[in-house]
């Protein structure tokens, strides 16, 4: 069993798999191509991603946009997303 097989708590933890997982192909691509345990870590947290990805725009879309409306009506900077 290694730290990939259970999915990450939060979004910092998913981003701490990715950089294990770019530190683990770096170190051992030098000989060749990722192997296919590379390739199967590499979707399984790219699904994962895309999951936090989705929620991250939920939550702009709606709450925020909740947020926002009085907080514009007092005249005060909107949250916004930074591109």
């Amino acid at each position: 069993m290694s730290c990939f097989d259970t999915p990450p708590a939060s979004a910092s933890a998913l981003f701490e798999k990715l950089a294990a997982l770019a530190s683990d192909v770096g170190a051992s691509s030098a000989d060749g191509p990722p192997t296919d345990q590379h390739r199967e870590v590499h979707a399984l947290l790219r699904a994962q991603l895309t999951q936090y990805r989705t929620q991250f725009d939920d939550l702009m879309a709606k709450d925020v946009a909740v947020f926002n409306a009085p907080v514009a009506a007092l005249g005060a900077q909107a949250v916004t997303r930074v591109p």
